[in-house]
């Protein structure tokens, strides 16, 4: 972004897995989507103001967005948009993502988040609510000094006969063992997944 004061418009919508959303193209003469494209299961809109970086005149200032949609379990492609009201420029990035049922099996694992102490400046952050204890972030390169945390949760769905304890290992490229971490938890009742939150120091 650059670091005179900008106006962003940034937009997440779900889709289903078989439909082609359009993507938004980058350029001042800003391609903007027609009324071919499917409709979107779920959307999130907002619109942020930016400026530089505090103190540093002319360095670009660098933020992470966070927001949220509630979709039933299913496969869906999701489309990220950013436009700069300012310049007119546009870009978007998809992905494809399966939400899971973890209710339907007898234990199962959430994805892998990845948090930092103290965490990146990050806007939306509220809109998370109680969703998870930490501010994910999508920085994936760390020095010595930093507090890395890594974040799961582990569901327990129904109520078939569990271990009482699940242990957590992390291996290296050779197999090795270099972390593990017992977690203990109850079976919950049937149709009411319950979460147990595993953290893991990096």
């Amino acid at each position: 972004f650059a670091a005179a004061t900008d106006v962003i418009d940034v937009q997440m919508r779900a889709f289903a897995a078989g439909d082609q959303p359009r993507p938004l193209l980058p350029g001042p003469a800003l391609r903007r989507l027609n009324s071919a494209e499917p409709a979107p299961i779920r959307s999130t809109h907002q619109t942020l103001t930016v400026g530089a970086t505090p103190g540093v005149p002319g360095r670009d200032v660098n933020f992470e967005w966070l927001s949220r949609l509630s979709l039933a379990p299913g496969a869906y492609r999701l489309r990220f948009s950013v436009t700069d009201k300012t310049t007119g420029m546009a870009g978007s990035v998809f992905a494809d993502v399966d939400v899971p049922d973890f209710a339907a099996g007898s234990v199962s694992l959430s994805g892998l988040v990845l948090a930092t102490d103290p965490p990146p400046l990050t806007t939306g952050a509220e809109t998370l609510g109680t969703l998870i204890p930490v501010v994910p972030s999508t920085q994936r390169e760390f020095v010595a000094t930093d507090t890395v945390i890594a974040f799961a949760r582990l569901y327990d769905g129904d109520t078939l006969p569990l271990p009482s304890t699940v242990v957590f290992r992390i291996v290296n490229g050779a197999g090795a063992t270099v972390w593990e971490h017992p977690v203990s938890f109850e079976a919950s009742a049937a149709g009411s997944p319950r979460g147990t939150d595993v953290r893991v120091p990096l």
